[in-house]
């Protein structure tokens, strides 16, 4: 008898010291993205039923297979998994879009030019992006689109029909 619980009780320590080493390595490829990027604890019910929520945050290549469900004890209490949602978030996709404006001036002052330019201009793509475009002032190039030549003779007998 007295062998029999000698060898129950080597036993029973070998199984306690090889549940440890049988615990649930974490997966292969499992990043800390894994980790609840919030904890909430709540009350639910008539009974005040004491509650987690956690929150977490995966990329698109994540595997939400990989989110522990498993039971687990936070301050001597179980907990054991009711529900698992999932909420995708829509981003916002930005396109880089360039627009050349051209204008017709009387002058190459560039501050006059700035002046007749709208700051912003609401603009949809032909991809169908929509935003806001604003000036980029360092982009504002004057250029000439061409030469008058004026004949003299012609100048002064404006001036001298008009009484100048």
């Amino acid at each position: 008898m007295k062998r029999i619980f000698t060898i129950l009780c080597a036993l029973a320590i070998v199984m306690a010291g090889s549940a440890t080493a049988m615990a649930a390595a974490p997966e292969a490829g499992q990043s800390a993205s894994y980790y609840p990027i919030s904890v909430d604890e709540y009350t639910y019910g008539d009974f005040d039923e004491l509650r987690i929520n956690k929150t977490y945050q995966l990329s698109l290549s994540d595997d939400p297979s990989l989110i522990p469900t498993e039971d687990f004890v936070r301050n001597g209490r179980r907990y054991y998994l009711l529900d698992m949602t999932r909420k995708d978030e829509v981003g916002v996709d930005i396109q880089t879009h360039t627009e050349a404006v051209t204008q017709p001036s009387d002058t190459n002052n560039l501050e006059t030019i700035l002046q007749r330019l709208d700051a912003e201009m609401e603009v949809t793509t032909e991809d169908g992006y929509v935003g806001v475009l604003r000036l980029d002032h360092t982009s504002v190039q004057v250029t000439t689109d061409g030469y008058a030549t004026v004949n003299a003779s012609a100048v002064l007998q404006f001036f001298a029909e008009h009484g100048m």
